[in-house]
C-alpha cells in the first residue's frame, strides 16, 4: 500500500481562489456580525443563523430551501451566508414563519452597556489596581501539585 502524499495546489489556483473570496460580491463566504451591530442587525443575524441550524438539521438541500420558501438561490445564499444587509427583518421573520421554526428574541443591550461602563471604571480605577497589587505582595501565591525538586 503506497502512502499518498500531499500535493500543494500550483501557485495559480491558490491566486484564483484568494480572487473569488475576496470578491465582495461572491455571496458563498460567511458574514460575521459587526461589533457596533445595531439591534436589527443582531436580530437579523439570528434569525439566518436559525434557518441555516434548522436546514442542516432537516437535511435540506439549498434547492429545497429555496422551493420551500419560494425565493431563488442568491437569496438562499444570503441567508445562508448570512448577508443581511442584504435582507429585510420582515422576509426573515416571513421565513421563519413558514419554515415553522421557533424563535424569541431577547434585548438586554442597556443592560449590557451599563455593566460595562461599570466593569471598564473599576477596571481603569487606579486606586483599584494599585489595592490589588498590594494585596498580591502582602499573600503569596498557593502552588498547590507543583514539585520544587
Amino acid at each position: 500500500m503506497t502512502k499518498k502524499e500531499f500535493a500543494f495546489p500550483p501557485q495559480e489556483e491558490i491566486e484564483k481562489v484568494i480572487k473569488r473570496f475576496s470578491d465582495p460580491n461572491y455571496r458563498r463566504v460567511n458574514q460575521g456580525l459587526k461589533l457596533n451591530a445595531t439591534t436589527e442587525e443582531k436580530i437579523k443575524y439570528e434569525l439566518c443563523q436559525n434557518i441555516s441550524r434548522n436546514t442542516l438539521e432537516n437535511d435540506l438541500a439549498e434547492k429545497e430551501l429555496g422551493q420551500k420558501l419560494g425565493i431563488d438561490q442568491i437569496k438562499v445564499e444570503y441567508i445562508l451566508f448570512c448577508h443581511i444587509n442584504k435582507l429585510t427583518l420582515k422576509e426573515l421573520t416571513t421565513y421563519v414563519d413558514e419554515l415553522n421554526i421557533p424563535w424569541e428574541i431577547k434585548i438586554n443591550h442597556h443592560k449590557k452597556k451599563k455593566v460595562r461602563e461599570n466593569l471598564d471604571q473599576y477596571l481603569l480605577d487606579p486606586g483599584v489596581i494599585k489595592d490589588f497589587v498590594q494585596q498580591l505582595e502582602r499573600k503569596p501565591l498557593r502552588s498547590e501539585g507543583i514539585n520544587k525538586d
